[in-house]
């Protein structure tokens, strides 16, 4: 069936839950369809967070190159026209993790890239949910959480 059953879902999943979609990316596979998806997905829904995961050639596919980053990071750029909220790691300093209003462009949530699958947040800038600069609903669920109060860090 190939991506039918993912596209099935994503769809299905859409406006029932909370949804973030993440892509692996493989240099001379599917590095040539970020476009495509990010239309697609925005045409589901502007908000849905994307993550763009580049994908490190190991194991079976240890003969395949490293997926470009800066041929990865043009393409995301032009992607950002279909979806507000696109991440892109998986290599240490990646400045594609932080989280923006898609109205104001003022950052909202800072992360910082640890490499990897990794990122810490490091600055929440909301009110309540929404951004404090423009009002617009930042397009997050949950509780925003002090990740440098004494409480959090006895918790976790």
């Amino acid at each position: 069936e190939g991506l039918g059953p993912v596209l099935r879902n994503v769809a299905y999943y859409h406006g029932r839950t909370h949804l973030e979609v993440t892509t692996p990316i493989v240099a001379g596979l599917n590095d040539d369809h970020i476009l495509r998806i990010a239309k697609w997905l925005g045409d589901i829904d502007t908000s849905i967070p994307w993550h763009v995961f580049r994908l490190l050639p190991e194991y079976k596919m240890a003969d395949r190159e490293y997926p470009d980053i800066l041929q990865l990071a043009g393409a995301i750029r032009e992607a950002r026209m279909f979806l507000d909220h696109i991440y892109f790691g998986n290599f240490a300093g990646s400045q594609w993790l932080s989280t923006y209003c898609p109205c104001c462009g003022r950052r909202l949530i800072e992360r910082v890239g640890l490499g990897g699958c990794g990122a810490k947040p490091v600055l929440f800038d909301l009110d309540g949910l929404s951004c404090p600069g423009c009002g617009n609903p930042a397009g997050i669920s949950g509780e925003c959480v002090d990740w440098h109060s004494a409480e959090t860090r006895e918790a976790v």
